[in-house]
């Protein structure tokens, strides 16, 4: 979809758990050129264009993927979309006061996923 058909607009971030976050942070800056925001001990942020990959240690939780969150230009048409396709996603806010909708797990494969309102 493209133009005014577009209902997620950017990749904001992902969360990942892993084993050695630090050393995955040093693997993604040296072979694919991702800038290393911050690391620390169980923990690293890099950033991807505009988007950012948070890496924390895995501990107990299993190795992957474990939240997503994108980002659409217009969260009421989006709601709208969502709730005509049988989903009802719960209102929230994101860390900086934006306008979010969280997605129910059994519809992203339990996966956390955040939609941020971004205007653009």
């Amino acid at each position: 979809m493209a133009g005014k058909d577009m209902r997620v607009t950017q990749l904001e971030r992902l969360e990942v758990a892993a084993a050695a976050p630090e050393q995955a942070a040093a693997t993604y800056q040296r072979n694919f050129g991702f800038r290393i925001r911050k690391a620390g001990p169980g923990e690293a942020i890099i950033e991807v264009g505009e988007a950012e990959i948070r890496l924390h240690a895995a501990g107990s939780e299993r190795e992957g993927l474990t939240a997503l969150r994108l980002a659409a230009d217009d969260l009421d048409r989006l709601i709208d979309i969502l709730r005509r396709g049988g989903i009802e996603p719960a209102a929230s806010t994101d860390d900086d006061g934006s306008r979010a909708i969280k997605i129910p797990l059994h519809f992203t494969g339990n996966v956390p996923l955040t939609i941020i309102e971004r205007k653009s």
